[in-house]
């Protein structure tokens, strides 16, 4: 189906579309009365909990018409919901072989365990209930500062879904090279079993098993699953399943982390009283120790202080020995000089004379 809409009165307008290898083959236009379409939705609604949509392939019951007013069209009168189930459960098994085949289908879970949950990746439709379910208690861990959270938007359903997820988990990838997440989660909330139909992609489950990050589900089906849960770490049936097992793995890893604490004060504490006497007998001995060593070291200062008084005192007398000494010396050599001088001048004044009188002869005899 190319188109399936509801009218208001109940009537229903489809085209269906005939292809092959991605060319259309054929084309016509259908249509089912309301009376006929409120039967027929109603036995596939019972069947996928859902109504069909564009883009499903679909096993229909017509009789061809044609109108003068309206033309040729094909009266719908049954379609057939186990074609369409089986359509996408044949759709499903071929992702598998085919992921299988690459050596890609397990690659998720051969990711170690995530533990710590401190950075996670939500994503999901904007605005889902599912996503305020998850929301409600996400948040409690965040302000808690346990966790830190980061949401990106997809659309779920429709012919854009798997386009648009894969969208979301580029921007992921993309943030992950930034700053490592520990987790991602792929969350949904509740939907009609056929939605499931557009979440089985080839390319999107190959996203899913080369993302380098463990990936979680929680599509919103507890019995039925898509091939995003069978590719996943860890496939949980609703978000508010996704967010409860963070919290009860952290409540789990601080009781865990507690008991490891209360074992190691445990330890401690018997060692301690293990060690109890020796500590005693060794902080006897080092008392010991340190009063012999402070009455030596006081015994050696007051020797060292009494060797420096001594020769304090010598140094002293020998000091003033020498001053008193000193007045003597000086006298001694003062007088000496004082006697050379005298000597000295007596000896020019002898020789002034001298030569004063032979300039008075010189002039009286000249």
């Amino acid at each position: 189906m190319s188109s399936f809409t509801v009218t208001g009165k109940g009537a229903v307008f489809l085209d269906l579309l005939e292809s092959a290898d991605g060319r259309e083959v054929a084309k016509a236009k259908g249509v089912m009365f309301a009376n006929v379409a409120r039967r027929v939705l109603e036995q596939w609604r019972a069947s996928t909990g859902g109504i069909p949509e564009a883009g499903m392939r679909v096993l229909v019951k017509v009789r061809a018409d044609f109108s003068v007013q309206y033309g040729f069209q094909l009266q719908v009168t049954q379609i057939d919901p186990s074609y369409t189930l089986g359509e996408m459960q044949a759709k499903l098994q071929q992702i598998i072989s085919t992921l299988t085949a690459k050596g890609w289908y397990d690659m998720q879970r051969s990711l170690a365990s995530p533990s710590g949950f401190w950075k996670v990746a939500v994503v999901s439709p904007h605005e889902a209930a599912g996503l305020a379910d998850f929301k409600r208690d996400a948040d409690i861990l965040s302000e808690a500062g346990v966790c830190q959270f980061e949401y990106f938007s997809a659309t779920f359903q429709g012919a854009g879904c798997s386009e648009s997820i894969r969208g979301a988990l580029l921007q992921v990838h993309e943030r992950n090279q930034e700053e490592r997440f520990d987790l991602v989660c792929v969350i949904r909330g509740g939907g009609a079993k056929a939605d499931l139909a557009w979440l089985n992609d080839m390319q999107l489950a190959a996203w899913i098993c080369r993302f380098p990050v463990p990936v979680f589900t929680g599509i919103g089906h507890q019995v039925d699953e898509c091939v995003l849960d069978l590719v996943a770490h860890r496939k949980f049936d609703t978000p508010s399943k996704v967010i409860g097992y963070l919290k009860s793995s952290l409540q789990a890893e601080a009781a865990g982390l507690r008991a490891r604490m209360e074992q190691v004060a445990s330890r401690i504490s018997r060692l301690a009283a293990d060690q109890l006497p020796l500590l005693e007998r060794q902080g006897s001995r080092f008392g010991g120790l340190s009063q012999r060593f402070v009455h030596g070291q006081k015994a050696a200062q007051e020797r060292a202080w009494s060797d420096f008084a001594r020769l304090a005192t010598l140094r002293t007398s020998e000091d003033t020995k020498t001053l008193l000494r000193a007045p003597e010396a000086f006298s001694r050599l003062a007088g000496g000089l004082c006697s050379a001088q005298r000597a000295k001048i007596a000896l020019v004044s002898s020789q002034v004379a001298s030569r004063a009188s032979l300039v008075v002869e010189r002039v009286v005899f000249d």
